[in-house]
């Protein structure tokens, strides 16, 4: 399956991590690369600029049809970066010999009280971009990228947002300090809290004429619409959940859930658990909760591209694990 935020290129090796000497040595490596993001977000160069020759700028960039690049993937070089913060910041992997490293802006700007270990806001030198950088959102830019640009921007918002909300001890709540290159929260009693995860489903509901089900969640403009997915509860199987959630958000009862793949989404810290299933009944009644979903259809093919073409129904950013379930569907199409 080709999910947008499921591709990746660089190795994590995790296992050497856990070695400072080693990580200090990736660090201040003349080959060492530092990716900036600010919680979902992506530093990003609006254009190469003449004042920035030494931050580099990636190969999977987005090309218009004369071929310039007007927004690539922003990646600072290690003269460029305080030493104060490339030592701290997450190691990503490495790539064909280049170190790849991440940092997050909130944990710069983040007051820490934190006897522990030293905090990172106070007495260091600011983090100077390049001129024309801009900050956009990983979903949205995501396709543009390659896949190790993509891969390395996935694994830095997703390990941001999880320090960013893991300043204490979750056991103790003692104050908390990142090692092995960010990959672990350490607290002065000893705990060791690892990145958090919440595993969640996402279906793509047929009926008996091999109709799609989509809902309009709660919030959303009145066009956009998506495949219906929701969080595992505790003591759940993600089979089970899938037929609570249609059950709970749409009032349809479902089976043969069949698993599809999965695809990392670090919005905060989600790993989407991608279904397809039918229904139970032959014509089903939709009754939306009302709370969550509050409107949902079902869709033939040819309905639904006809409704995007009319601009009365839109769709997450290609990004989404929607569009895959979207691609198996049509592909059954093809096979039929």
């Amino acid at each position: 399956m080709d999910f947008v935020l499921g591709r990746a290129k660089a190795f994590r090796d995790a296992l050497r991590r856990a070695d400072p000497a080693y990580l200090q040595n990736m660090c201040s490596a003349q080959a060492a690369r530092f990716l900036v993001t600010d919680e979902n977000k992506i530093a990003l160069l609006a254009a190469p600029s003449a004042q920035n020759s030494e931050a580099e700028v990636s190969s999977g960039a987005e090309v218009n049809a004369k071929g310039a690049a007007p927004r690539q993937l922003l990646l600072l070089s290690h003269s460029q970066v305080p030493s104060e913060i490339a030592a701290q910041a997450n190691y990503l992997g490495i790539y064909s010999q280049t170190p790849y490293f991440g940092i997050e802006l909130g944990r710069l700007t983040a007051v820490e009280n934190n006897s522990a270990a030293p905090s990172l806001a106070a007495n260091i030198p600011p983090l100077v971009l390049p001129p024309h950088s801009e900050f956009l959102p990983l979903y949205t830019v995501g396709p543009k990228l390659s896949d190790l640009e993509v891969g390395l921007a996935t694994a830095q918002i997703a390990l941001g947002n999880w320090q960013l909300s893991q300043k204490y001890c979750s056991i103790c709540a003692a104050p908390t300090f990142f090692q092995n290159g960010g990959w672990e929260a350490h607290c002065a009693r000893g705990h060791i809290i690892f990145p958090r995860t919440d595993p969640a489903v996402i279906v793509g509901v047929l009926d008996a004429q091999d109709r799609l089900l989509l809902g309009r969640k709660a919030g959303w403009d009145k066009r956009r619409f998506s495949a219906l997915a929701g969080f595992i509860e505790a003591g759940e199987t993600a089979e089970m959940a899938v037929v609570r959630e249609v059950q709970e958000e749409a009032g349809i009862a479902v089976e043969d859930v069949q698993y599809l793949s999965t695809q990392p989404w670090p919005f905060p810290r989600s790993l989407m658990l991608v279904y397809t299933a039918r229904t139970c009944d032959f014509a089903p009644e939709i009754k939306v909760d009302g709370e969550e979903i509050v409107e949902a259809h079902f869709f033939t093919r040819q309905e639904l591209q006809q409704k995007i073409a009319d601009g009365e129904v839109t769709l997450p950013s290609r990004s989404g694990a929607v569009h895959v379930i979207l691609r198996a569907w049509y592909a059954g199409q093809e096979e039929a």
